[in-house]
């Protein structure tokens, strides 16, 4: 990394316990800019599997295919990937339904294969309605839509959310917030990485979807995440909505220490000013 007065420091190394002293890879990464310029950066690799396949496993309803999800965490399923999607996530990915789990295994061929079968015996009592498992090209663009779903799901996006919430609480969290964008008559399409409880909340531009109103919405979804004890981030809006409604939640106390971190590292406010947390 690059500091604001021109000084090199280096964190990190390439062991895999390296862990004297503050872990400054993390501060840098985590600063968006505003403590220095990441120039060089070194990343560990694995060997691409023998057998990599997508299990894709469709649900009536929501609360089911977020049962379903816990069902999978619980077992001995070793999934690399466990994606919620709501319904009209579900149309962006060219899977009709109103929810459905994305699953992706991989490993050894013998491996992929028993936990291709066992996600449909275990989901089947959780409600599934049915599952395909994709390989190949298949695969790889129904994981492309679902990267890009924050500017894809709709022809226009009028704003994206991303909530951090248990894992637990994933699926009641999703519906009621698409409840909520109904309320205010907008489209709204959510999906979720359900084992970690972070759910990304895509709203639809176009129509009646006014600074006012996608504001409203981002608030009310910003409460309803902090009434489960979560944490809402506007990652992105336009300018006049952000100016309403703010990008960060509120740090707390935390806020002194970071203040004091970039008072010593850019005592000039030089880096990406305004770009991190309480202006920072």
């Amino acid at each position: 990394m690059i500091t604001a007065s021109g000084a090199t420091v280096k964190g990190g190394g390439k062991v895999v316990k390296n862990v004297a002293g503050y872990d400054l890879p993390k501060l840098f990464i985590g600063a968006f800019g505003t403590l220095g310029v990441i120039v060089e950066a070194t990343v560990k690799l694995r060997p691409r599997p023998d057998a990599d396949r997508l299990v894709i496993v469709r649900f009536g309803h929501l609360k089911e295919a977020g049962a379903a999800a816990r069902a999978v965490m619980s077992s001995d399923l070793l999934p690399s990937a466990l994606d919620l999607v709501d319904a009209e996530a579900c149309k962006s990915l060219g899977q009709p339904g109103e929810a459905a789990l994305l699953i992706g295994v991989d490993g050894i061929p013998e491996q992929v294969e028993w936990q291709c079968a066992e996600v449909e015996r275990l989901l089947r009592p959780q409600g599934l309605v049915d599952a395909r498992v994709l390989d190949g090209e298949a695969r790889d663009a129904t994981w492309r839509a679902r990267g890009g779903l924050g500017h894809g799901a709709f022809p226009e996006t009028a704003a994206v959310m991303r909530w951090s919430v248990l894992p637990a609480q994933v699926a009641d969290v999703m519906e009621q917030g698409a409840g909520v964008a109904q309320r205010a008559g907008l489209g709204a399409a959510l999906a979720a990485h359900a084992g970690v409880g972070v759910v990304e909340a895509v709203l639809a531009g176009g129509g009646r979807a006014d600074a006012a109103a996608i504001g409203g919405v981002l608030s009310e979804w910003r409460a309803l995440v902090h009434a489960t004890g979560g944490q809402a981030l506007v990652e992105s809006a336009p300018l006049a909505v952000k100016e309403e409604v703010a990008v960060w939640d509120d740090p707390g106390p935390s806020l002194r220490i970071m203040r004091r971190i970039k008072s010593q590292l850019d005592p000039n406010g030089l880096l990406n000013p305004g770009r991190f947390v309480g202006g920072i």
